[in-house]
């Protein structure tokens, strides 16, 4: 398994005004109970894939409790992995899930392509696990190159092939320009990255939603339609960049620069005091999914104590000491989505429907923590 392009970009050094991420020898003060944290939340999130290597997410309905296998958040929980360097066993067996049955997905049937954000990060994690995303079972990479627009004012535009709405965002633009430059197709990673940094708004931060295809201005407006404010797509949009920058065919390196360093701008000036973010307009309070991603692209951007701040704050919400008897039992390194879930986990547990909040949680925070243990940080 090769190491993944978001945990090398994430340790090396970014060639940016921002200045370098230095590496040490020595453990900082604190580094084995960060090191117990980053553990433990390795080893729940371990745990969370069912037999045929994907998380089962529950539900109601109608007084009846149903499920289904997930593969977003499956990528989300082995990502992570791949970051903290464990549970390989698990993200082999995800990642073989993924390959094996992409279509379940992506909702590709041989008559359209599908989801152009689901295709996009199937095919950008099958390369951070060393698996080829042209070996799928579909061709993610020849997919995913149908599904960049070639038309004028929108070309590189990842675009849906369904039948219905057109739901792609800024999370699918940044896997897919990450996916086809690490691909070696430097065109359409130009291309799909070229739009990427479109979406970023003069302030640094990248917006979520495009704006209508067939709208005149495809750009980032502050403070127009669909340009607010969001954390958890600027912080994925620069994990993407990182490791575009970082990849053997890197592409737009000047504006790429420009852009991170923009950024990482945004992203210092939206920290609150105690270190965390809150993410969009629909979850604006602090949570550990925004702080948890935000957390991420400061170290990949080398502000490791800013990601420091942020990791702090992440460990207010994690379960630890949960003993045999206690409602939390058999939950320690789980992430709750803010302090006061975890408070109620301590009276009520998790539920089996409650499971997926906490999976997503940690899947995007567990990371973080890693910033905790980094020498020189």
């Amino acid at each position: 398994m090769k190491t993944p392009l978001r945990r090398v970009a994430a340790l090396a050094t970014v060639a940016l005004t921002t200045g370098a991420l230095a590496l040490g020898t020595v453990a900082p003060a604190g580094a084995v109970t960060a090191q117990k944290r980053e553990t433990k939340a390795a080893q729940w999130l371990a745990k969370q894939p069912a037999e045929n290597g994907l998380v089962e997410v529950f539900y109601d309905y109608d007084g009846s409790t149903y499920s289904y296998s997930d593969y977003g958040v499956s990528i989300d929980v082995a990502t992570a992995l791949l970051e903290l360097g464990a549970g390989a066993d698990t993200v082999d067996a995800v990642a073989q899930a993924v390959s094996e049955g992409v279509r379940g997905y992506t909702y590709a049937d041989g008559e359209v392509l599908g989801y152009a954000s689901a295709t996009a990060k199937a095919a950008a994690f099958l390369q951070d696990a060393g698996l080829s995303p042209a070996n799928a079972q579909d061709d993610l990479i020849v997919n995913l190159k149908a599904m960049l627009s070639t038309d004028d004012g929108i070309v590189g535009r990842v675009q849906d092939d369904t039948g219905y709405a057109d739901t792609a965002n800024v999370f699918g633009q940044a896997f897919a320009a990450q996916a086809l430059a690490e691909d070696g197709s430097r065109k359409k990673a130009a291309a799909a990255t070229r739009f990427l940094l479109r979406q970023q708004c003069d302030e640094g931060y990248f917006r979520l939603n495009f704006n209508d295809a067939s709208a005149k201005r495809q750009g980032c407006k502050s403070g127009a339609g669909d340009s607010g404010a969001d954390t958890d797509s600027t912080a994925q949009a620069v994990l993407s960049l990182t490791a575009i920058a970082s990849s053997g065919s890197p592409v737009l390196v000047r504006k790429v620069d420009a852009a991170l360093a923009d950024a990482l701008s945004w992203l210092r000036s939206g920290q609150k005091r105690n270190g965390s973010y809150g993410g969009g307009s629909s979850t604006e309070s602090s949570n550990t999914d925004s702080t948890g991603l935000a957390a991420r692209a400061l170290t990949a951007l080398g502000a490791c104590t800013r990601a420091q701040d942020a990791a702090q704050w992440i460990t207010r919400s994690q379960v630890l000491g949960a003993r045999s008897g206690d409602a939390l039992a058999g939950q320690n390194g789980a992430i709750a989505y803010d302090p006061k879930t975890r408070r109620t986990g301590e009276s009520d547990g998790i539920s089996d429907t409650g499971a997926y909040q906490w999976q997503k949680a940690t899947a995007d925070a567990a990371p973080a923590l890693a910033s905790l243990t980094i020498a020189g940080c």
